[in-house]
């Protein structure tokens, strides 16, 4: 069976090997609890920022693939 194309957007553990893509292009980021979604619209030359606080009650843990 042929290795997946990409991989979803994921928690990785502190100990993950990754010598299987060292070659390749990846992309790694600091998890970041997340306080509130922030939703910026350009119209034009004109931006229009909307910020939405997060609910309490969703999971700290869940990933926002977004």
């Amino acid at each position: 069976q042929d290795p997946p194309l990409a991989v979803p957007t994921s928690r990785v553990p502190p100990e993950a090997d990754f010598s299987a893509v060292a070659h390749g292009p990846t992309l790694l980021q600091r998890r970041v609890a997340k306080r509130a979604d922030i939703r910026l619209t350009a119209v034009g030359d004109v931006l229009l920022a909307a910020r939405k606080t997060t609910l309490a009650h969703l999971d700290p843990d869940e990933v926002d693939v977004r």
